[in-house]
């Protein structure tokens, strides 16, 4: 690649946040030597297939590798906008961060999507999430996407749902790592990704080198078998 070559990333918020909670992230990444936007989207309204195509469009004219790190929903969102749609004009697609993304669904959804107030609330994406989709990339291992979750034990939430432990308090360590072959387990809360320093560093190692290692020093233990 060029060395002028631009390389942006779309950060990605999570099902009912706010696109300024990414703005920590992309504020380490652009320190990282990475554009970033932060778009906002209705994730509440919206099926995961319009957040999407909105998140793709969403990019500058002129970046030449489009990269993504999604916080939960954003991460499926990422992921299934890089297996999905076609990158933007004159660009190539890059790599995917999730950061506890529920790959394989999340109990806690599930059960939401059970109740009637919860459905017209989170809206359309909220069955999106209740189950594991295929046509994800972390679904199929490949290696332009990496997993980042963590375990802090178990919610209120997260019992009552019946999701297994470990999990970071929204999401199991199960689906959030899916059967990506990039992963990282780390010891912070659902909602705390997107304003970790220690996230932000390994989400620009791996969208720079393709992988954790530069900074496997931030797990907190090994990825369970």
């Amino acid at each position: 690649m060029p060395a002028d070559a631009r390389e942006g990333v779309i950060l990605l918020k999570g099902l009912s946040r706010f696109a300024f909670e990414m703005v920590p992230m992309g504020r380490r990444l652009r320190s990282a030597g990475f554009e970033t936007i932060a778009p906002g989207y209705e994730s509440r309204k919206v099926t995961l297939e319009t957040a999407a195509r909105l998140a793709r469009d969403a990019a500058p004219a002129g970046w030449d590798v489009v990269h993504a790190v999604g916080h939960s929903l954003g991460g499926i969102v990422a992921s299934w906008m890089m297996a999905e749609l076609d990158p933007p004009p004159g660009a190539r697609w890059g790599r995917v961060v999730q950061l506890g993304a529920p790959n394989a669904g999340t109990e806690v959804a599930a059960m939401l999507s059970r109740w009637p107030f919860a459905r017209a609330f989170l809206g359309p994406t909220l069955d999106e999430m209740a189950g594991p989709r295929a046509d994800l990339l972390a679904a199929s291992g490949d290696p332009r996407v990496g997993a980042i979750s963590a375990d802090t034990g178990q919610s209120p939430m997260g019992a009552l749902s019946g999701m297994p432990a470990p999990n970071d308090g929204k999401v199991s360590v199960a689906s959030g790592l899916g059967r990506a072959r990039h992963t990282l387990l780390v010891d912070w809360g659902h909602a705390f990704y997107p304003y970790s320093a220690r996230a932000a560093e390994a989400a620009a190692a791996f969208l720079r080198d393709g992988d954790f290692e530069a900074a496997r020093h931030l797990e907190a233990r090994p990825r369970p078998a």
